[in-house]
């Protein structure tokens, strides 16, 4: 059967909309892009659970690596607390002697203690109020067991301070030697 439109142009409808065609037409459409967006969803998903894995594996291994440089850590903890306690008791009556033997008015501002192969070599640096006090501790240092071949590097007067004062630097090679006639003040008195 063939249809036709008697009516005048001006009087046809410009547009005949169907209602079911457009419904039909939107449902392709609004099906379509469900199901487009599922998919990049479950793309994602598949995504983010590979770098869930990946990330996990990882952590397990830092976990472990951390529990080993833990275990190292506090077995060289362990190792250097004994160091400390035994040379501790090695330096105790040397820096005993020392406070013992410094005069009132002489001031050590540094210490510097180099251990090379079992030879332990000593600076000490620090202030005075006259040449005589540097004199006084020197004279000391030598009469000391601990203190053997005392050697003044260099005593200089020093004007910025107020009173002005002497500065000094002493160097003492072999604290500690393996000549047992060298201990320390108060080891041999027992």
């Amino acid at each position: 059967m063939l249809k036709l439109n008697l009516l005048p142009l001006t009087l046809r409808p410009k547009l005949v909309i169907n209602i079911d065609t457009i419904f039909f037409i939107v449902f392709v459409i609004s099906l379509s892009a469900i199901g487009m967006t599922y998919l990049r969803i479950q793309t994602k998903d598949r995504r983010t659970q590979s770098e869930v894995t990946l990330l996990e594996s990882q952590k397990s291994d830092q976990q472990k690596l951390i529990e080993e440089l833990r275990g190292k850590e506090a077995k060289k903890d362990t190792t250097s607390t004994q160091s400390l306690i035994v040379n501790r008791k090695k330096w105790n009556p040397v820096l005993k002697e020392l406070t013992y033997i410094l005069p009132m008015d002489v001031w050590l501002t540094k210490m510097t203690v180099r251990n090379d192969k079992n030879i332990v070599d000593m600076e000490l640096s620090g202030l005075a109020a006259s040449q005589k006090s540097i004199t006084r501790l020197l004279g000391r240092m030598e009469r000391s067991v601990s203190f053997q071949n005392i050697k003044l590097n260099n005593s200089s007067f020093k004007q910025e301070y107020t009173p002005s004062l002497y500065s000094f630097d002493f160097s003492i090679p072999d604290v500690y030697s393996s000549n047992p006639n060298r201990m320390p003040a108060n080891e041999g008195k027992k």
